[in-house]
């Protein structure tokens, strides 16, 4: 806070120096600067007046804020949603198994972390929004891990009384694909891959921020999905004459693909004999819902198409045999965990916002498409059921995904009891501070 009033000091002196009397015209290079001057004021105050205000808020919502029941605990942990609840179960059950206490914190009420039964871990809902922010800016802690990045950017400030702030993997994808500086506030990143700490690293040279401390961990919902796997395929019994399955799972919004697939090519793919799932994108539902259920209308008639509305992808990712999507997170639990490879629609990579737009060389996940399946540009979609045929027939396509996994993925079965073991030895400095 005190740089930024330093900043705006200097920005209006700087203002003050301009001469009183102005004349008609501004060459372009001044007015370039008074351009980026403005910019520097406008950014600086809103900082400015964006901390004021969460000083008077944290103030305001004392009274209201949640307790935890512990002096200055060891490990908290915060998650944002339920939804990242498999991330870290794996970790929460290793610090059970060695009798380490923890706070589990949840900005969900029906989060399935609440019910966890142990007798070292603590489970609480703070609520959500204000009143979990103004909370979390307000904790103490040796060491706090989350999955939500953007730390001392967005909401969640770093506290005064937390030692130590550790980011956990939700995601096997590059970190260019995060808003800008998601990573620069916290004192440590834990790692699905190799590839995390390339991009991290060139991120922290290109800024000059300090070099945080790495993990090589692994990604833990991948254990969970795949411990499940393993036990569901136990019971499988094999159906050699049912149809080929693909599961189609786009993103939302412009690079939607039931956005560019028109509906005769979607019903020449059911026609070729193949059975096939939709599941649209969670956020489909709330950005777009006419266009899903327009769809939905259009293919009541048709059996062969079954739509997926449910929160858990498995069953879908189990059932189908071939993938269709975009370029997101699901293409490599479907390669990774499942061993199966998919058909990857290629849009116009827009970046704008995100850490990959301020690296010098291109993300991991692009260079990883031909080696999990097959790419197909918006201008060849008319090809979509050759590749699908080609694909299916192709009886050597799913060699080498295992290996691939070994390549790119830290610690897989395992990553949860790494991260947890890692995270005391992180405490037990932290407390020594």
């Amino acid at each position: 806070m005190l740089n930024l009033k330093i900043l705006i000091i200097v920005l209006i002196g700087q203002f003050a120096l301009v001469p009183s009397v102005s004349y008609a015209y501004i060459d372009p290079a001044s007015g370039s600067a008074l351009v980026s001057v403005l910019v520097a004021l406008i950014a600086a105050l809103f900082l400015s007046i964006k901390g004021l205000y969460y000083n008077i808020t944290s103030v305001l919502f004392m009274p209201f804020n949640i307790k935890v029941e512990a002096n200055n605990p060891k490990l908290v942990f915060y998650s944002e949603g339920a939804h990242y609840w498999s991330t870290f179960k794996p970790v929460l059950e290793a610090l059970d198994e060695k009798g380490i206490e923890a706070i589990y914190l949840t900005s969900s009420g029906n989060d399935e972390g609440l019910n966890f039964k142990s007798n070292y871990i603590t489970s609480k809902y703070i609520g959500n929004g204000m009143k979990a922010y103004n909370f979390l800016n307000r904790l103490e802690a040796d060491v706090c891990a989350m999955t939500t990045p953007g730390l001392d950017v967005l909401h969640i400030r770093r506290s005064k009384g937390v030692k130590h702030y550790c980011y956990l993997p939700h995601s096997p994808i590059d970190l260019g694909k995060y808003k800008l500086y998601s990573f620069d506030g916290f004192d440590s990143i834990f790692l699905t891959g190799a590839y995390q700490e390339k991009s991290l690293r060139a991120l922290e040279e290109l800024r000059s921020s300090h070099k945080k401390k790495i993990f090589y961990a692994g990604c833990p919902y991948m254990d969970e999905m795949g411990a499940r796997l393993s036990q569901v395929k136990k019971n499988m019994i094999p159906k050699d004459n049912r149809l080929k399955t693909i599961l189609l799972a786009p993103t939302w919004g412009k690079n939607n693909i039931l956005r560019i697939l028109s509906v005769e090519q979607i019903k020449k793919i059911v026609s070729d004999n193949y059975e096939l799932i939709i599941r649209p994108h969670p956020q489909s539902y709330i950005a777009e819902p006419e266009l899903i259920q327009n769809l939905k209308d259009e293919f009541e008639d048709f059996s062969s198409i079954k739509w997926d509305d449910t929160k858990d992808s498995f069953e879908s990712l189990l059932r189908s045999d071939l993938l269709i999507s975009s370029l997101s997170g699901i293409i490599f639990d479907y390669a990774f965990i499942f061993e199966k490879r998919s058909i990857i629609i290629e849009f116009d990579y827009d970046f704008t916002g995100q850490e990959a737009n301020d690296l010098p060389f291109a993300i991991w996940d692009i260079g990883m498409i031909d080696k999990v399946g097959l790419r197909l540009s918006v201008d060849e979609i008319d090809l979509i059921t050759d590749k699908i045929s080609a694909l299916l027939n192709d009886e050597d396509s799913d060699n080498g995904l295992t290996k691939l996994r070994v390549q790119n993925l830290f610690n897989y079965g395992k990553s949860g009891k790494f991260i947890a073991n890692a995270l005391c030895e992180i405490a037990e400095v932290s407390k020594l501070k």
